[in-house]
């Protein structure tokens, strides 16, 4: 499928399996835009940069801002962050911000770029999960959360939105 004319933003597209989906987003024809956390990651040529850190409410608050009126009408979902520990040895805070990366981020993204997805009539949203969010296996307890969570939310959301 060419993608001539169409924009897409793929977080997490400095490295990685999220650079591999933006030159390839490119090489179809799409104009590309990566986002990364960190202020001196370099996207793959030909795509745009956004630092955005998604832990931070402030820094994603403003994104989602910005973002519903760019045009954007393919979604990859790609950041996550993950931090192993005993159940019992998780810090509240870790688990926190693991849960507003991958879980929390894709949804204020999803709903700030959904209404312009419906108003073209044409979109489309990937949220990268992991096997984690099927399976899970000891000291996952918060990775698998946001990645169980995140696929729950995916199915819900096509069901919602699913075009006949």
């Amino acid at each position: 499928m060419k993608l001539k004319s169409h924009k897409a933003m793929v977080t997490g597209g400095t490295r990685g399996i999220g650079a591999a989906i933006a030159i390839q987003l490119l090489r179809e024809g799409a104009e590309v835009l990566t986002i990364g956390r960190n202020p001196s990651h370099h996207p793959p040529e030909g795509c745009q940069y956004r630092q955005v850190d998604f832990a931070d409410a402030a820094s994603l608050d403003k994104f989602v801002t910005e973002i519903g009126g760019m045009g954007i009408d393919i979604l990859i979902n790609n950041t996550g962050i993950n931090k192993i520990a005993p159940f019992e040895q998780i810090e509240i805070d870790d688990f926190e911000r693991i849960q507003r990366v991958n879980l929390h981020a894709p949804v204020r993204l999803i709903q700030a770029l959904l209404p312009g997805m419906r108003q073209k009539k044409w979109g489309r949203i990937v949220n990268i999960t992991s096997v984690f969010g099927i399976v899970s296996r000891e000291n996952r307890a918060s990775y698998s959360a946001s990645k169980f969570g995140l696929d729950g939310m995916t199915v819900a959301l096509a069901a919602e939105i699913a075009v006949d």
